[in-house]
């Protein structure tokens, strides 16, 4: 799936406005056709603890593991962090906040529901996108509401 290097990447935070006025955080990398996106709990504080340190350092760094047959293939990129605040900081709250099993079903809801792949854009120009992979971004922080989230939703069957 990966081909030998990659010129062309793309870097980008989002927002997805849920019905409850809750919200969720989206980061897309791209490289060249295949985009990689993440969807977590804007209020992470976690989540935003690794993306002040990525930016103190300027970087954001990426490892993936893809199975390819009996293979596994695995690439490494870095790419320069954004300068500046990100628009989706004015959501951002204090370490002291707790997850929400709401918006934790909304999140799980909305990755296993193929919309996100199905609406994606490219966030580089005359590039297609030839596979999109969408997951839930869980912290330390976030996780047992999650489990427990996901756990109910198997055992009602809502989720295949």
């Amino acid at each position: 799936m990966f081909g030998p290097s990659y010129e062309n990447t793309n870097l980008g935070f989002g927002c997805i406005d849920l019905e409850d006025g809750s919200k969720l955080q989206t980061i897309r990398f791209q490289m060249e056709d295949l985009q990689f996106y993440w969807v977590a709990d804007i209020v992470d504080p976690v989540m935003w603890a690794a993306i002040d340190v990525w930016r103190i350092v300027g970087r954001f760094p990426f490892l993936f593991y893809m199975q390819n047959g009996d293979t596994w293939d695995a690439t490494f990129s870095v790419v320069n962090a954004p300068f500046g605040s990100l628009r989706n900081e004015a959501f951002r709250r204090g370490a002291n906040v707790a997850p929400s099993a709401a918006t934790a079903t909304e999140l799980l809801s909305l990755v296993a529901s193929g919309s996100l792949q199905a609406g994606a854009t490219s966030d580089i120009p005359g590039v297609p996108l030839r596979h999109v992979f969408v997951n839930a971004l869980v912290t330390e922080w976030a996780k047992d509401v999650v489990h427990q989230v996901a756990k109910a939703s198997i055992e009602e069957g809502t989720y295949a």
